[in-house]
């Protein structure tokens, strides 16, 4: 809506693209802000460019501080904090490949976490424990 607010030629193509194009890290908040303002770039109208470069650094800000740790915090329960010191941990060791590895490597880090702590503290290993399949088809637990 932001580039249809600006007049950017093919607002709906642009946004669709943005969405497909996000989920390779820097390289397609780049393309996804770059590309909309060279055609505007056409009309010869700079503060517009600068205008639609502006509203895609924002976007792509508020999207990776504010809307991303909200969503590992809820569907993963991974803190914000953790999130985005993780990110920033693991692109500084790592580069490009920590920014791509870093929120699916804690989230698997936390699941592994979690299942330890249940079984160390609690003593309970929830619902990981082996099966046995008879050829009956009857389903039994090896303890029992």
């Amino acid at each position: 809506l932001g580039l249809w607010a600006l007049g950017v030629p093919y607002w709906l193509a642009f946004g669709i693209f943005t969405g497909l194009v996000a989920v390779v890290p820097f390289f397609g908040t780049l393309v996804s802000t770059l590309l909309p303002a060279l055609f505007v770039v056409g009309t010869g109208d700079w503060l517009r460019v600068l205008a639609v470069i502006a509203l895609g650094v924002v976007v792509h800000v508020i999207e990776a501080n504010v809307v991303v740790p909200r969503i590992m915090e809820q569907r993963v329960a991974l803190p914000p904090v953790l999130t985005i010191a993780g990110v920033l941990i693991m692109g500084t060791l790592l580069g490009v490949v920590g920014l791509v590895v870093a929120v699916p490597v804690l989230a698997v880090a936390m699941v592994v976490l979690r299942h330890v702590v249940q079984a160390e503290v609690y003593g309970d290993t929830g619902h990981l424990e082996p099966a046995v399949l008879r050829a009956t088809g009857e389903h039994r637990s090896p303890r029992a």
